[in-house]
């Protein structure tokens, strides 16, 4: 199986890695930025790689692509590939807007293929251990969540500069779809409205915010309460979970706090192998390749990262207008 990786910023190669170091399958890499491109090469040691993406499809027949573009770019590079009856898997965001989303979506469908939505926090430790929870009951009704990231680190690490810009989906509320997503996860349902505060804290100049504050409203009055920033030192994510029989607490390097009216008590619950960066990553891949072959379905497919995306739209309108918005 070969598999191209179509963009070589830091989640490219993050890819490209878990790809080459576990023997997942043959990897190719396509990237426009010479200097970036000659340094990956020489890194992974590369056969095959293009600074062109149409030049790479004229010269290969590959089995899969990964799209790790900037957000605006993916909807053009995906549809080349689906286009072709070959299923992607893309990164967050899906697409930049709505409109290139269901572009991608009616493509994939007329072409009986698929599109894996990246959300990779839902193969990490922490995330399934919390939903199996969730699952099992052990919560009773989960009525009200609220969710924290933040990372200087996210713009420091960054090798592509197109955050800041709304022409190329840079938002912080784009970047951090992640909490959207697994608040949809957990809830397992649809969102009714949301409500967004977005702020330049430090990037004055940006044309979209660096930090945000969401209200997502389900029905019967359930909500998602959820904090993005660039700003704070710590590379930190936390969850507070709120159902009619107990409560669960978890932030990133500690164990998972949980206390139920069963046991009436706090209990500790181990994360295991929460430092193994490589894992959710490789769990991840491992999923996409056989959802190419056949195997299973995408756990994020195309339908549902474009609801995301149009969720993220609505909470941009919220904060231009200071309104609730309906979805």
């Amino acid at each position: 199986m070969k598999i191209l990786i179509d963009g070589a910023g830091f989640i490219g190669e993050v890819h490209l890695n878990i790809l080459l170091k576990y023997n997942l399958a043959e990897a190719a890499v396509v990237e426009t930025n010479q200097d970036r491109l000659d340094s990956i090469v020489k890194k992974y040691r590369l056969k095959q790689y293009y600074n062109d993406i149409d030049d790479a499809l004229s010269e290969v027949d590959f089995d899969g692509a990964v799209i790790c573009t900037p957000n605006h770019i993916h909807a053009g590079h995906a549809v080349k590939f689906l286009e072709r009856g070959i299923g992607v898997m893309v990164e967050k965001p899906m697409a930049h807007s709505t409109v290139d989303a269901q572009k991608m979506v009616d493509t994939a469908e007329s072409n009986n293929t698929f599109i894996y939505v990246a959300y990779v926090v839902r193969k990490s430790d922490p995330f399934i251990k919390i939903k199996n929870i969730i699952d099992q009951g052990q919560l009773g009704r989960l009525f009200s969540m609220r969710a924290v990231v933040s990372s200087r680190r996210t713009l420091t690490d960054a090798v592509m500069k197109y955050r800041g810009k709304r022409s190329t989906g840079g938002s912080v509320i784009h970047d951090y779809s992640h909490e959207i997503d697994y608040s949809l996860w957990f809830m397992d349902e649809r969102v009714i409205d949301v409500y967004c505060k977005g702020a330049n804290i430090i990037y004055s100049d940006w044309e979209t915010y660096d930090s945000a504050d969401i209200l997502l409203n389900f029905k019967d009055n359930r909500t998602s309460s959820l904090h993005l920033d660039y700003i704070q030192p710590p590379n930190r994510r936390a969850i507070e979970l709120y159902g009619t029989r107990g409560t669960l607490l978890w932030t990133d390097c500690e164990d998972i706090r949980l206390y139920t009216e069963d046991w009436a008590k706090w209990i500790n619950i181990p994360v295991d192998n929460f430092y193994d960066f490589d894992r959710p990553y490789l769990r991840q891949l491992e999923h996409y390749i056989d959802c190419l072959q056949g195997e299973k379905e995408p756990q994020v497919p195309g339908r549902d990262g474009m609801y995301i995306v149009e969720i993220v739209e609505k909470c941009l309108e919220s904060a231009e207008t200071g309104r609730h918005i309906r979805i």
